[in-house]
């Protein structure tokens, strides 16, 4: 399916010599759109590597915005729905999780978020 060939893309772009993604200023979202496919494939095939591989991309992330990295702090937030989404069935929490990410998205003026959150 999509997420598979999205995954085969992600590991030809890190795997390229020539341009190395990890120290570079794409390393914030290439690790938020990697974590989203990870959990995509992790729904659809519900092994378990998906899930942790998701998680060390969120990792990432999340000590970018412990070093109060502006980009990094509305992808967690997107991220952190996933991650929730997973954990609970409640309704109302998963609401304000996403209604966070969503006031995230706008104050932070990464508009072509919102949808996403």
């Amino acid at each position: 399916g999509f997420f598979e060939r999205a995954e085969k893309v992600r590991n030809e772009l890190k795997s390229m010599k020539s341009y190395p993604i990890e120290h570079s200023f794409v390393s914030i979202p290439f690790s938020f759109y990697s974590a989203m496919i990870f959990y995509a494939r992790y729904r659809s095939t519900k092994k378990k590597r998906y899930l942790r591989m998701g998680r060390k991309a969120k990792k990432l992330i999340h000590k970018e915005d412990l070093y109060d990295n502006p980009n990094a702090t509305p992808l967690l937030r997107i991220l952190n729905i996933e991650e929730l989404s997973r954990k609970t069935s409640n309704t109302k929490d998963l609401q304000r999780a996403c209604n966070l990410a969503i006031r995230t998205q706008k104050e932070e003026g990464m508009h072509h978020l919102e949808a996403l959150a």
